[in-house]
């Protein structure tokens, strides 16, 4: 199967304490991301949410693949390709005025 990737900031992350879930994730060791599509979604008929889990298993909301790009996961994701978050990293959030985001890459299936 041939794969490509796909590099986004996540979108949402000023939403529903995801800031402080950010903040507090950046310091932390043994975080993964996961994608899971949302078909009952009624904003977004291609949205994918982004959720962290830490290595003791606590889950965080981060955000979702932003609408421009979703729509080549969440068909990845439809077909049961290869869709995962091969890299991750931080912005912002140097001092308490600048909000946290992430960037992700995203490999998936073609």
């Amino acid at each position: 199967m041939k794969t490509a990737y796909l590099k986004t900031k996540i979108a949402g992350v000023s939403f529903e304490n995801r800031q402080q879930a950010i903040s507090y994730l950046r310091n932390r060791k043994g975080v993964y991301f996961q994608l899971i599509r949302e078909t009952n979604n009624a904003y977004d008929k291609n949205a994918v949410r982004i959720i962290a889990k830490t290595i003791d298993k606590q889950v965080y909301d981060i955000g979702y693949i932003p609408k421009e790009v979703n729509a080549i996961v969440a068909k990845a994701l439809d077909e049961n390709k290869t869709c995962f978050v091969k890299r991750y990293g931080y912005t912002g959030g140097y001092n308490d005025h600048v909000s946290h985001g992430v960037q992700v890459e995203i490999i998936y299936g073609k």
